[in-house]
């Protein structure tokens, strides 16, 4: 039996930035909102609505604002999240990079990995949160979706987009029997959709290959954390230490070694990513789950041949020869 919470409303008028920053915070995680310019009346709205396991935000804002992630002291419940832009546009900003939804678009994102948004101009979008752990039961591969914009104008991605937009309408009227029954049928048909249109289909020759591709999203949705264990990790996949270790050796790996390829991996892109130039190495060393800037250092230039800032300096001149 799935577990469902009551069905319900809460809608804020909103008429200050702070207003606004608590009631997304509450919602989503921490942050910090700002506006890039100064408003003569900031306006927003934000309503959400829960449907069983899902959670659903309507915001508007008539500015274009920019939020930060701030940091917490224990690590949140993870989340998945399908942003579906309305009106306007915003950009967001993750270990991966910088990736923009415009109207009539959808972006599906991974919480815990968001760095900052930015609301590019006035917009208006829906924006729904499924636990990730549910959603991994139902979607092997939807770690693999995330930070993909596919256009939600038509076709079954369009009929996505209408189910959120009708299960928004009709949260207020739904039986406890139907707020059960539509996370499963949102999960199936999300993952129809980003299958189909994002251009990702795994080529995946075992059982044990598919084993090893979960264990390294799983760290990477994990790897802010310092100690991960691959009893931690064989938990969270709903398999045991020993059929892990199995796939890891018939992959000629180990999953320590897996641990500290995802961390030093997601570490040189975010040192070459100009959007996240204001990071410190500092703050990249944490993020990746080292559990200091001197071992973080020593483990990157064993690994590249060159300390972390050597090899930001690198490519920030191959950034402006380019430009």
């Amino acid at each position: 039996m799935i577990s469902t919470r009551e069905n319900f409303s809460q809608s804020n008028k909103i008429q200050s930035i702070a207003e606004y920053q608590l009631a997304i915070s509450k919602w989503m995680f921490p942050i910090k909102i700002d506006l890039p310019a100064q408003e003569a009346q900031f306006v927003a709205h934000s309503e959400t609505r829960n449907i069983g396991l899902l959670s659903i935000i309507k915001a508007t804002a008539n500015s274009p604002i920019l939020l930060r992630r701030q940091p917490v002291g224990t690590e949140p419940e993870n989340y998945f999240m399908l942003n579906i832009q309305l009106d306007g546009e915003i950009a967001y900003v993750s270990p991966n990079g910088k990736v923009s939804c415009g109207p009539g678009s959808m972006l599906l994102t991974n919480q815990n990995r968001v760095l900052k948004s930015e609301q590019l101009s006035p917009a208006e979008a829906l924006v729904v949160k499924v636990p990730t752990s549910y959603a991994r039961q139902r979607s092997h591969h939807i770690d693999r979706y995330c930070w993909t914009t596919i256009d939600a104008d038509g076709g079954v991605s369009g009929m996505l987009r209408d189910f959120v937009v009708s299960m928004w309408q009709a949260a207020a009227s739904l039986s406890p029997a139907e707020a059960e029954r539509l996370p499963l049928i949102f999960i199936d048909l999300l993952d129809s959709v980003f299958h189909k249109e994002s251009g990702v289909y795994p080529e995946l020759s075992s059982p044990e290959d598919v084993l090893v591709e979960r264990l390294r999203n799983e760290i990477f949705n994990r790897m802010s954390k310092p100690k991960l264990t691959s009893s931690e990790l064989a938990e969270s996949l709903c398999v045991s230490r020993s059929k892990l270790y199995r796939a890891t050796n018939q992959a000629g790996t180990t999953v320590e070694q897996i641990i500290q390829e995802v961390r030093l991996e997601w570490s040189r892109n975010a040192l070459g990513d100009a959007h996240l130039s204001k990071l410190s190495l500092t703050e990249i060393a944490m993020e990746a789950g080292f559990c200091d800037q001197a071992h973080f250092s020593r483990c990157f230039k064993k690994r590249y041949g060159m300390s972390p800032s050597e090899y930001r300096y690198q490519e920030a001149i191959k950034c402006g020869e380019k430009h």
